[in-house]
C-alpha cells in the first residue's frame, strides 16, 4: 500500500504557479507595505478584509489593509506599480500607467480603477456592514482612505501625488498617519474599535506547493487528517490559528501535518491522505489535495465562511 501511495501522490503532486505574475507583485507590496505599519503606531490591523458583495452571492468586496492608529481608521489601498503613473481622465476615476521598455521604446499604457476610489468605494460598504452586524457607532466613524504606492526606481507618482488628498508612496504612510491623527484617542484607543475590527471578515488562506497564497473561503468547518492506523483526525477551523505541512519528498508517502491552535497549543500529527474544498473570492470551488498545501491559514469569523 505504501509504494500505491507513493505513486499516486506522485502523479498528483503539482507544483505549477497559480498566481498570475500582476497577482504575486500586487502581495509583494502589501508584504513590503506591512513594515511601515507596525506598533507603537499602529494599534490594530487588518490585512486583507472582505466583505459579501451587496448583490452577488459568492463574490467579496476586498481592500488591501484596515489600520486604526493615531485615534483615527484608515482603509488602504497598495500598489505596487512600475511607470508613470497619471489621471487617465478630468474626472479622475481612472488612473494610466505609462512603462518604457527596456530599450526606451514606448508600451501602450495600461488603466486602472483609481485606487483612491476604490479605498472610499470599500469603506462606504464597511461601515454599512460593521453598523448592522458588529456596532452601531461603526455608522457615524469618520474614516480615511488612501491609496499608497511602492516607492522603486520604476514608479513615479508625481503627476498624481497628493498625500493630503490621500495619494502617496508608502514608505510616507507613518507621516500621513501623524497628519490625521485624532489626538483625543491618540493615546487612549477605543475598545469598541479594536474589537469591532476584530470581527471583520478575513480569508482564509491555503499556500500552494509552488508558493502561491490563494484566498478565499473553507467550505467545511472541520480538518480532515487520513491516518494510516487509526480513527481519521477531525479538527474545528474555529480552533485553528495555522496549519504547516511538509513532507520528505515527491516520493513521500505521508505529510507531516503541524496544527497550531488558538489555545496555544500544538499538535503534530503523520497524515496519507486529506483534501480541502476551497471557494476563491471570485465564486469558484476546487478541490485540493493537502499533500499539495504548504499552509492554511483560517480567516476570522468562521462565519464569514461559503458553505
Amino acid at each position: 500500500m505504501s509504494l500505491l501511495r507513493r505513486i499516486k501522490r506522485y502523479f498528483t503532486t503539482q507544483y505549477r504557479r497559480e498566481l498570475a505574475m500582476v497577482d504575486r507583485i500586487g502581495i509583494g507590496g502589501e508584504q513590503y507595505a506591512s513594515q511601515f505599519l507596525s506598533p507603537p503606531l499602529v494599534v490594530s490591523l487588518v490585512a486583507n478584509p472582505v466583505l459579501p458583495h451587496p448583490s452577488r452571492p459568492h463574490l467579496f468586496l476586498e481592500s488591501d489593509f484596515l489600520v486604526y492608529a493615531a485615534g483615527t481608521l484608515f482603509c488602504l489601498e497598495i500598489k505596487n506599480y512600475k511607470g508613470i503613473i497619471s489621471y487617465a481622465n478630468p474626472e479622475q476615476t481612472e488612473i494610466a500607467q505609462q512603462k518604457i521598455g527596456r530599450y526606451g521604446e514606448d508600451i501602450p499604457a495600461k488603466f486602472h480603477q483609481n485606487p483612491l476610489r476604490q479605498a472610499r468605494g470599500f469603506l462606504f460598504h464597511l461601515k454599512r456592514y460593521l453598523e448592522a452586524n458588529v456596532d452601531p457607532r461603526f455608522g457615524g466613524l469618520y474614516i480615511v482612505p488612501a491609496a499608497a504606492f511602492v516607492r522603486n526606481g520604476d514608479a513615479d507618482i508625481g503627476e498624481i501625488w497628493n498625500p493630503s488628498a490621500g495619494i502617496l508612496y508608502v514608505d510616507e504612510l507613518p507621516a500621513f498617519i501623524e497628519a490625521n491623527a485624532n489626538r483625543r484617542f491618540a493615546t487612549r484607543p477605543s475598545r469598541w474599535i479594536i474589537d469591532g475590527l476584530q470581527r471583520v471578515p478575513r480569508p482564509d488562506v491555503i499556500v500552494t506547493l509552488a508558493g502561491d497564497p490563494l484566498r478565499g473561503f473553507l467550505t467545511h468547518t472541520h480538518l480532515g487528517l487520513k491516518i494510516a492506523e487509526g480513527q481519521p483526525a477531525m479538527i474545528p477551523f474555529s480552533e485553528i490559528v495555522e496549519v504547516r505541512l511538509s513532507r520528505s519528498g515527491r516520493f513521500s508517502d505521508h505529510d507531516t501535518v503541524l496544527v497550531i491552535l488558538r489555545n496555544g497549543k500544538q499538535e503534530s500529527y503523520t497524515s496519507i491522505g486529506g483534501a480541502i474544498q476551497f471557494r476563491t473570492l471570485q465564486g469558484m470551488v476546487t478541490t485540493r489535495h493537502l499533500h499539495n498545501l504548504v499552509s492554511i491559514v483560517p480567516g476570522h469569523p468562521i462565519a464569514v465562511r461559503a458553505h
